[in-house]
């Protein structure tokens, strides 16, 4: 039998047929998978983006509320209790700090570690003092003028760790040193800085160099291995131990007899009631729960949301951090000083002059300069 060509070629051409159809199918399969890979690392660096600027506005906005209210709590008139104020918020960060790792709100979970409560204890103790001299800054000095000193502590902290731990200063750094040298000095030049009396700057000082020697044993003393969530709930913890006592002692809990000076300040104020005679209560001292009920709802809502800011700093700076860069971190720091003052001239109308203003802006480029020096110089060592 003699077959015909075109029917012996057809199982070859029904394979070649096949094989083309194949390869169709996984080029079109290929091609809808490398899409699909596309339009996910898209959306990724979509959500990336959105977490970043996210986590630094979250940032922003609660240090910028954070130092308001914290101004009306330690700046009131009549309320001058600032051991009770830094135990309530002390005490509102280690519950809130409780609550998020029972509850599962954070991955990290939170377990009562000695080690680290006596790896804590001596940066604690400058903690506190942070702490307590921020309030009785805040108290005695404009906020423009705390702002500057503010960008006098990463400086502080550099020299300090290049003496400590033999860190390079970078040529920047030094830059900023003397701008930020310059701020402090063109501030207060303005009178609206000096109306507070010295007190205020010399509480600003101890502020600085509590700040200084907190992060640098912090550094020393605390190893890397303990999480952040641990370490602020140790460090509130610890805190009560120094504030309620304190508290105790000042007289903030149970009431005082007032010293001879703020019987004459108090006397003065009341001497010209509506009988023309001193008001006798107003010279003993109330409680400082006493105190705060006699507050405007205003001053009482304030007091409240500085204990809860305080922990909600806590976890936005840590989000910002992760999400973002720790240069980003620290550049954010600097810009959110802007909003700080212009809300606190508008807010609070404290005395500020054109001198005051510049002070202002030369800390705030000077904090930017110091920022872009050290992210300059850690991308250097890493690459």
């Amino acid at each position: 039998m003699v077959i015909s060509p075109s029917v012996n070629r057809a199982p070859s051409v029904q394979l070649r047929v096949g094989m083309q159809e194949r390869q169709w199918q996984q080029a079109n399969g290929g091609s809808g998978n490398a899409v699909t890979a596309a339009t996910s690392r898209s959306r990724e660096r979509v959500r990336s983006r959105m977490e970043a600027v996210s986590s630094a506005l979250a940032y922003a906005t609660c240090s910028v509320l954070l130092t308001l209210f914290n101004k009306a709590v330690f700046s009131g008139k009549q309320f001058d209790y600032p051991w009770f104020a830094l135990a309530w918020q002390s005490a509102a960060t280690a519950v809130l700090v409780w609550l998020s790792s029972r509850t599962g709100w954070t991955a990290t979970k939170l377990r009562w570690d000695a080690e680290l409560l006596r790896c804590m204890t001596v940066p604690n103790f400058f903690f506190v003092m942070f702490l307590f001299t921020n309030s009785r800054a805040l108290r005695y000095l404009t906020l423009p003028v705390q702002v500057v000193f503010k960008s006098l502590a990463p400086v502080g902290i550099t020299i300090f760790e290049s003496v400590w731990h033999r860190d390079p200063i970078p040529r920047g750094v030094w830059w900023a040193l003397l701008l930020c040298a310059l701020g402090n000095v063109v501030a207060a030049l303005g009178r609206g800085g000096l109306s507070l009396s010295v007190r205020g700057y010399l509480w600003a000082l101890a502020n600085l160099f509590a700040n200084v020697m907190y992060l640098a044993t912090l550094r020393t003393h605390v190893p890397a291995r303990f999480s952040s969530l641990g370490k602020t709930f140790a460090s509130a913890v610890l805190s009560l131990f120094w504030m309620i006592p304190l508290s105790g002692i000042s007289g903030e809990l149970g009431g005082t007899v007032l010293s001879p000076a703020e019987r004459l300040s108090r006397a003065a104020a009341s001497a010209h009631n509506a009988t023309g005679r001193g008001d006798a209560a107003a010279l003993q001292r109330q409680s400082a729960l006493s105190a705060l009920r006699h507050e405007s709802p205003g001053f009482q809502l304030a007091f409240v949301l500085s204990g809860l800011l305080g922990t909600l700093i806590s976890a936005a700076s840590f989000w910002c951090v992760s999400a973002t860069s720790g240069s980003t971190y620290s550049v954010v720091g600097t810009l959110n000083k802007v909003p700080v003052v212009v809300l606190g001239y508008f807010i609070f109308r404290e005395p500020t002059t054109a001198f005051t203003w510049a002070g202002v802006a030369v800390s705030i480029w000077a904090g930017y300069l110091f920022t872009e020096s050290k992210r300059r110089m850690y991308a250097a060592n890493s690459s």
